[in-house]
């Protein structure tokens, strides 16, 4: 997905950061375990939100061939 055209809000949801990474659920979960993706935050008792801007910068670094963590 077009970092252009990349929703504006300032959390995401992981429907949301499935979209725009084209990462699986599992594989997503995976890598923040391992330190490879941004951790998200807890918003609330029940929902879990990435911060836009992170998940921006690792899709920048994935671009130039780094990666968060690395």
């Amino acid at each position: 997905m077009n970092s252009n055209v990349l929703p504006e809000w300032q959390h995401w949801r992981i429907n949301t950061v499935m979209q725009v990474t084209a990462l699986a659920r599992s594989t997503i979960w995976k890598m923040v375990k391992e330190g490879r993706f941004p951790a998200p935050k807890k918003l609330s008792q029940r929902v879990t939100a990435w911060n836009a801007a992170d998940v921006r910068a690792w899709l920048e670094g994935k671009a130039e061939g780094t990666t968060h963590g690395a």
